[in-house]
């Protein structure tokens, strides 16, 4: 989630963030991390998602 701020201000977005991930994926969710960077790739995007996945068999 793209979010600007600093202080306490991050802590208290991050606890927002984990209310809400816990209330839609409460059994052992998805990790959250939380990482500073100058931006994301599109303007005006609040999230971007990255992931790898591997099929057994």
């Amino acid at each position: 989630y793209c979010f600007d701020g600093s202080g306490d201000e991050v802590q208290q977005n991050w606890e927002t963030m984990t209310r809400v991930r816990m209330e839609y994926l409460p059994d052992e969710g998805p990790a959250g991390t939380g990482v500073r960077v100058a931006g994301l790739m599109y303007d005006g995007f609040l999230i971007e998602v990255e992931a790898i996945a591997v099929i057994a068999g």
